[in-house]
C-alpha cells in the first residue's frame, strides 16, 4: 500500500510540474504495486516486513530520484537559495539525480537487485515448500541470483533502447553498461546472501535438495530343480 501510495502521489505532483515522463513512470509503478497487492492477496502469501520495507525502499529510489528533476533544462524543486545541481536533491532536466550524481544510477541498480533477489528466494523456497521439491537452500539461492541477473540484462537492453531511439534515458555506453551489471550482480549477491540466513523457512528445509530413494526390493527365488 505504501509503493502504490507513494507512487500515486509522485504521478499528481509531475503532472502538475510538467514532468511528464515521470509521471508515466510513477503512474506504471502505482498499476505494478496494485498487480503486487492482488497476487499476494489472493495468495495469502505472508512475507516478512523487512523484506518488503527494502524493496520499498529500492523502487522510491528510482522513482524519487527522476521525479526530483525538471520539466525542462531549469533546476529541480529542491534547489534553494543560489544551489547548483548536484548539490544534495538539487537536480535538473528530466531524469533528476540520474542527471547530476553518476552513483544514483549505481545505488538504484544495485539496491533493485537486492529486493528482487530477495523476492525470488522467498518465492521459489515458498513454492518448493507448497508443492514439495525439496529444494535445498543452495538451489534457491543459486536459482535466485540467476533470475536477478537475467532482469538486470533486459533492464540493460531496455535502457539501450531508451537511449538509442527515444533519449529518454542519458545513461549510456559501454562503461555505464558494464557497471550496472556488475551493480546487479553484487545487489543479486546481497540480496540471496541475506535471504538465506534470514528466511526462517531456510532454517526447516531439506539441506539435502534430494528426494528419498525408494524402498529397495528383494527378489527371492523359491523354484525347485526338478530330478531325473
Amino acid at each position: 500500500m505504501a509503493w502504490f501510495i507513494s507512487c500515486a502521489i509522485l504521478t499528481v505532483w509531475n503532472l502538475s510540474r510538467g514532468l511528464n515522463l515521470w509521471a508515466g513512470y510513477n503512474f506504471g509503478g502505482a498499476i505494478m504495486a496494485l498487480l503486487a497487492l492482488m497476487i499476494l492477496w489472493k495468495g495469502r502469501a505472508h512475507i516478512p516486513a523487512l523484506p518488503l520495507w527494502i524493496g520499498y525502499s529500492a523502487t522510491m529510489l528510482h522513482f524519487i530520484g527522476g521525479s526530483l528533476g525538471a520539466a525542462d533544462s531549469g533546476p529541480g524543486p529542491f534547489c534553494f537559495d543560489g544551489m547548483q545541481p548536484g548539490e544534495w536533491l538539487c537536480a535538473d532536466g528530466v531524469n533528476g539525480m540520474y542527471h547530476v550524481h553518476p552513483w544514483w544510477d549505481k545505488l538504484v541498480h544495485g539496491m533493485n537487485s537486492t529486493a528482487i533477489a530477495i523476492a525470488w528466494s522467498l518465492g521459489w523456497r515458498r513454492m518448493s515448500e507448497h508443492n514439495g521439491w525439496q529444494l535445498s537452500p543452495r538451489v534457491v539461492a543459486f536459482t535466485a541470483f540467476s533470475l536477478s541477473v537475467a532482469i538486470g540484462v533486459a533492464y540493460e537492453v531496455y535502457e539501450f533502447f531508451g537511449k538509442t531511439f527515444f533519449q529518454t534515458i542519458d545513461q549510456g555506453g559501454y562503461v555505464n553498461t558494464a557497471s550496472d551489471l556488475v551493480s546487479d550482480m553484487l545487489g543479486a549477491g546481497l540480496g540471496v546472501l541475506f535471504t538465506h540466513f534470514y528466511d526462517p523457512m531456510n532454517k526447516t528445509s531439506d539441506k539435502s535438495g534430494q528426494l528419498p530413494l525408494p524402498p529397495q526390493v528383494t527378489l527371492t527365488n523359491n523354484g525347485s530343480i526338478p530330478s531325473w
